[in-house]
């Protein structure tokens, strides 16, 4: 399956399971993968523990010593307790979670670069790129990843707050996520080709339908309560690699 190909038939995308069928051509992608994969959990975990421990840290001991429960007024204060200790655990696990995911993003990003340039390659009918890692070529990517990280949060606090208009507001954070997750697919083969991050949200909005496809299931994941961040995970270098294919074709 090469670029040239897809060229003479002039065609636009590259269905998914030609994505599958291009995996199974070239294994080394499943080494990369496998690689990322596993740096993303350890990463994922590690930040994780941290940052649930500087969370708890904010409250002292106040979740720790329940209050006493042995009349009226003291159940009522101890069933609040209990429900504000399920609600707090319940956001600092989301919080922590989220959080780890956008540090962990950023810190394989040369990882997820490295993939993406591989692609490429392998679609042009080209070698594997030879080139090793350099530390300019790290730091880069790991800036590349920031800004990215940053738009990724703020549009997600946006997407939050939107979620509490009914039906419009649902509708806005939905295609807030599918712009965000495109960016985030397409982000590691446009910095190989030195696109700027305007560049970027410029191409996506030149693409709007193809965006939309190559994002639309992540997006429908990420909508996936708490379990929605190791789904992500575990796919997200499947899509890189599909939105790469995609990005060297409409370039």
């Amino acid at each position: 399956m090469l670029l040239k190909d897809f060229k003479t038939n002039q065609r636009k995308n590259v269905y998914l399971s030609e994505t599958i069928q291009f995996f199974k051509e070239h294994k080394i992608l499943f080494f990369y993968s496998t690689m990322i994969l596993t740096l993303t959990f350890l990463l994922t975990i590690i930040m994780s523990s941290f940052v649930v421990s500087q969370l708890n840290s904010l409250t002292g001991n106040f979740f720790s010593n329940p209050p006493q429960n042995n009349s009226f007024y003291t159940k009522t204060i101890y069933i609040f307790w209990v429900a504000g200790k399920f609600l707090f655990n319940l956001i600092v696990g989301l919080i922590s979670l989220y959080v780890s995911f956008l540090l962990s993003y950023t810190l394989s990003s040369p990882l997820y670069s490295k993939l993406a340039n591989v692609t490429e390659k392998f679609f042009k009918g080209e070698n594997e790129p030879s080139e090793k890692f350099s530390i300019s070529k790290i730091w880069f990517d790991i800036k590349e990843a920031i800004k990215v990280s940053f738009i990724m949060l703020s549009l997600s606090i946006v997407a939050l707050f939107a979620n509490f208009i009914p039906i419009a507001g649902q509708l806005t954070a939905f295609f807030i996520y599918l712009f965000v997750n495109a960016l985030l697919l397409i982000d590691f083969s446009a910095s190989e080709n030195r696109f700027s991050l305007s560049e970027k949200i410029q191409w996506i909005f030149s693409h709007k339908i193809l965006s939309g496809n190559i994002a639309f299931f992540p997006t429908l994941i990420s909508l996936i309560p708490i379990i929605n961040i190791f789904i992500f995970v575990f796919i997200f270098p499947f899509y890189v690699v599909h939105a790469t294919l995609n990005f060297v074709l409409n370039k």
